[in-house]
């Protein structure tokens, strides 16, 4: 019959302390229980770069804005960005909501001087 391996194990009756078994038997032997070193995450990281880039290419989309390109790439980063948050536990969705609005923003003032620009080119 096979035991555990000599050392020292957790006091059931005191969290505090570890008693030392020496492979056939308890010694009687007590000390105060030992730190445990901490246990290094296994989790994966989380991302949602999408959302990220909504928000970046939102806010350049307001002050250049080539063609409504990156009002149009904001919009979808950032519902795509949305859409990876709600699976993630909701990392990134302040930054792809900000990618949506700041994506209409620039679709509105772009549309606001381009329409400005053709009033003063047509009669």
């Amino acid at each position: 019959m096979s035991s555990a391996p000599a050392g020292w194990y957790p006091n059931p009756n005191n969290q505090d302390e570890e008693l030392l078994w020496d492979g056939a038997e308890w010694s009687g032997v007590s000390r105060e229980a030992q730190a445990k070193a901490p246990v290094a995450s296994t989790a994966p990281s989380v991302s949602n770069h999408l959302a990220a880039a909504a928000a970046i290419i939102g806010g350049i989309s307001v002050v250049f804005n080539p063609g409504f390109l990156l009002s149009i790439l904001a919009f979808i980063f950032g519902w795509v960005g949305v859409s990876r948050a709600s699976r993630i536990g909701g990392y990134g969705r302040a930054p792809a909501w900000a990618g949506i609005v700041l994506g209409a923003v620039g679709l509105f003032m772009g549309y606001t001087v381009f329409r400005e620009a053709m009033a003063g080119l047509l009669p």
